[in-house]
C-alpha cells in the first residue's frame, strides 16, 4: 500500500508541477523496493521529460535497457569511454551520469552500450558532422544561428562547379564558385574556402551568404569553395592532410593558379584587402599560414578551431619567429576538447606583434554545428556594411 502511495504521489507531482528534478527521481527509486513500481516511475519520468535532462548547468545523460556497461562518451569527456561511464540504479535497467556545461553551451555525444556505439535512443536531436550524425544536447541559453537556414523569400546566388586541373598539385579538384544575386557585379570581394564542399553541404555557407547579402547586412562577395577531395564520393581521395599542413605547394596553387583563374573569369577585386581565406581545423591552419606568409595576397584570414599543433606547430613557430604583418586575423575555438590551448598561444603571439585580431571562444566542441553558427559573425566582421548615423 505504501509503495502504491509513493508511486501515485510521484505521478501526481510530475503532472502538476511539470518537469520533475532528476535527483528527486533517483531518491524515490532508491527508497522504493518494488521493481514494478520502480519501472513505472521511470516510464512516467521519461515520458514527461526531454532527454538528456538539463537542469541549470547540469546534464543528466540517461540510458534505459538491459546492459552490463553503459557510457555517454562525447565532447564533454574527449569521447573517452572510461571517463563517461554511467551508474546503474539497483533493481532497474536505468543508467545515468551527470556532467556540467556552461548555460550557453552545446555538446555532441553518443551512447556506448556493451561495446556498441549508438545515437541516444531517447534523444531526437542530432547534429551532422564530417563522420555522420551525433546526438546533440543544448543548454538553456544556447540558440542556433538562424542565418544558416534557407529562406525561400529572398533571391539566391548561383554556384558554378568547375573541375580545376592543377599543374602544381598534379591533380584535379572540384571548385565550387558562388556568385551572389546582386546588381553590383564588379570589384567584388572574394572568400577562398578550404574544405569548401563541406562548408556548403554541412556548413550551409551559401545560405548564410544569401541571407546576409539579401538583407543588406554584408556587401556582395564571391565564394570560392575548394574541395580537397579529387573524388567527392570517395573519402580516401581527400588530400587535406597534405595540402593543409602548411604546404607551400598548396599556397602556390592558390596564388599562381586559382586566384588568376578567378580574377580572369569573375568580377572580383584584385586587392589583397578584398580577399579572405577561411577554414576549420586543418583548414584553419592553412588559412593562417597563407595570410601570414603572403599578406600581399591574403590580407584577411579566418581560422575556426585551428589545428595549429599539426604540421610540427610550424604556424606557431612562424608567428613566434616573425614580426608584424599588415593582416587581419580572425580565430574562434570551442573549449570542449577543442583547440583552446594552442589558439590562446597564437592569440598571445599575434597580440604581441600588434597584428589586428578578432578572437573568441565558445562552450562547444570541434564540430560543424559550432563552425556554421559563427559564419555570420565572420562575414559581418570582414564584409559588414557600416551603419550610417
Amino acid at each position: 500500500m505504501i509503495n502504491k502511495v509513493i508511486l501515485l504521489l510521484f505521478i501526481i507531482t510530475s503532472t502538476s508541477l511539470g518537469q520533475q528534478k532528476f535527483t528527486e527521481l533517483i531518491d524515490l527509486l532508491h527508497s522504493e523496493t518494488d521493481s514494478v513500481n520502480k519501472a513505472a516511475m521511470i516510464s512516467n519520468y521519461l515520458s514527461r521529460n526531454k532527454i538528456p535532462v538539463v537542469e541549470e548547468m547540469s546534464i543528466y545523460f540517461i540510458y534505459r535497457g538491459n546492459a552490463k556497461i553503459a557510457a555517454a562518451p562525447g565532447e564533454l569527456n574527449g569521447w573517452n569511454i572510461d571517463k563517461s561511464l554511467m551508474q546503474k540504479i539497483d533493481g532497474t535497467n536505468l543508467f545515468f551520469r551527470v556532467d556540467t556545461l556552461d548555460a550557453a553551451g552545446r555538446a555532441e555525444y553518443k551512447i556506448w552500450v556493451d561495446s556498441v556505439w549508438m545515437l541516444d535512443p531517447l534523444n531526437q536531436r542530432k547534429a551532422l558532422g564530417g563522420f555522420g550524425f551525433n546526438s546533440d544536447v543544448w543548454m538553456p541559453q544556447y540558440s542556433l544561428s538562424t542565418e544558416i537556414e534557407f529562406d525561400d523569400g529572398i533571391p539566391h546566388g548561383k554556384i558554378d562547379t568547375i573541375w580545376f586541373a592543377s599543374k602544381i598539385l598534379k591533380r584535379t579538384h572540384p571548385v565550387l564558385i558562388y556568385q551572389p544575386f546582386t546588381k553590383l557585379m564588379k570589384n567584388l570581394a572574394t572568400i577562398y574556402v578550404n574544405d569548401g564542399g563541406e562548408y556548403l553541404s554541412i556548413g550551409k555557407m551559401n545560405n548564410v551568404l544569401d541571407n546576409l547579402i539579401a538583407n543588406n547586412v554584408t556587401r556582395p562577395v564571391i565564394g570560392v569553395f575548394i574541395d580537397p577531395r579529387t573524388d567527392p564520393a570517395n573519402p580516401e581521395s581527400n588530400m587535406r592532410m597534405v595540402d593543409y599542413s602548411a604546404s607551400e605547394d598548396y599556397l602556390k596553387f592558390l596564388t599562381d593558379e586559382l586566384i588568376p583563374f578567378v580574377e580572369k573569369n569573375y568580377p572580383v577585386s584584385t586587392e589583397a584587402s578584398d580577399r579572405l581565406i577561411i577554414g576549420a581545423s586543418m583548414g584553419g591552419l592553412i588559412s593562417t599560414f597563407a595570410s601570414y606568409s603572403r599578406p600581399d595576397v591574403f590580407k584577411n584570414s579566418a581560422a575556426q578551431s585551428p589545428a595549429y599543433m599539426q604540421a610540427n606547430i610550424s604556424v606557431i613557430e612562424m608567428i613566434a619567429e616573425g614580426g608584424y604583418k599588415n593582416i587581419n586575423v580572425y580565430i574562434d575555438t570551442g573549449i570542449l576538447y577543442d583547440t583552446k590551448i594552442v589558439s590562446r598561444i597564437a592569440k598571445a603571439l599575434l597580440v604581441e606583434r600588434k597584428i589586428k585580431l578578432n578572437y573568441t571562444e565558445y562552450p562547444e566542441g570541434h564540430n560543424w554545428t559550432n563552425w556554421q553558427a559563427r559564419l555570420d559573425d565572420i562575414l559581418k566582421y570582414f564584409f559588414g556594411k557600416e551603419i550610417k548615423k
